[in-house]
């Protein structure tokens, strides 16, 4: 589901036409975390588009309990002030994958999207 998501996501804000231009997928595993990283080169920067999907990270992000952002983001996608609205299911992965979510573009214009998730080991 975590990797469904960021692979939809990425495709949706970083569409590389280019068939030389290929999307990256990692997983690393360590003793505390399990992070997946999905990165896709971008042909042209959009930086309302990016700034949108900041938005709504930065909005997923902003509440303690990612269940209470994706509630709210439901009801918003209902509302037509809040037409287009998209992020529930980033919400899904930040609350029932219980990741971090994260984005950048670095400087040679590859879109890197990452969610990462604690390990809880009971001792």
């Amino acid at each position: 589901m975590i990797l469904k998501e960021l692979v939809n996501t990425c495709l949706k804000y970083a569409n590389s036409k280019k068939p030389e231009k290929k999307m990256t997928i990692q997983i690393h595993i360590s003793e505390k975390n399990i992070t997946v990283e999905v990165s896709n080169p971008i042909d042209e920067i959009d930086n309302n588009h990016l700034k949108e999907l900041d938005k709504t990270i930065q909005f997923i992000r902003g509440y303690q309990d990612p269940f209470e952002a994706l509630i709210r983001m439901k009801e918003m996608s209902k509302n037509s002030h809040f037409k287009g609205f998209d992020g529930t299911g980033l919400a899904r992965i930040a609350y029932e994958g219980k990741t971090l979510l994260d984005f950048f573009v670095s400087d040679d214009k590859i879109m890197n999207m990452s969610a990462v998730k604690s390990i809880d080991r009971e001792k």
